[in-house]
């Protein structure tokens, strides 16, 4: 067996003091084969990047890994430019759970304001549906 995890959306969490984002690698144990991809093309809004990556700790399931993604997408000059973005430091904020967004990246003020308005936008439809749907029950619950 197997287990994949797909991190894409790490950075997109409403709720990061109550619910912190935890990769699959702080959890997994050695028994466990497992990989876990991820990119910064949802967070940041760049579906065009062409940038991910696989963490894979086990060697003979990484060599598969690399062999059966040999023919991909090559990373282009736009991808480097947008993840040096990403990854540009700009101020002295403490902290961070994921190596993809980290928090003194150049695109975290950004990132924070795009959490704020999905978890309004959220909200905004919750109480929507309260007021014009009286027969249907919402139920907001945290990833757990």
């Amino acid at each position: 067996v197997i287990l994949l995890s797909d991190e894409v959306w790490s950075g997109l969490i409403f709720d990061e003091a109550a619910t912190p984002f935890t990769p699959l690698g702080r959890v997994a144990g050695d028994d466990l084969r497992w990989i876990s991809i991820t990119s910064p093309s949802k967070t940041f809004n760049v579906a065009g990047l062409n940038l991910a990556l696989g963490v894979v700790p086990d060697d003979a399931l990484r060599r598969r890994y690399f062999r059966a993604g040999r023919d991909q997408a090559e990373i282009t000059a736009a991808g480097y430019a947008a993840l040096g973005a990403v990854l540009d430091d700009e101020s002295d904020e403490p902290g961070g759970s994921c190596f993809l967004t980290p928090p003194r990246g150049a695109c975290e003020t950004w990132r924070r304001e795009l959490v704020e308005l999905l978890r309004a936008n959220r909200d905004r439809a919750v109480e929507f549906l309260e007021s014009e749907c009286a027969d249907l029950l919402t139920v907001s619950a945290p990833a757990e």
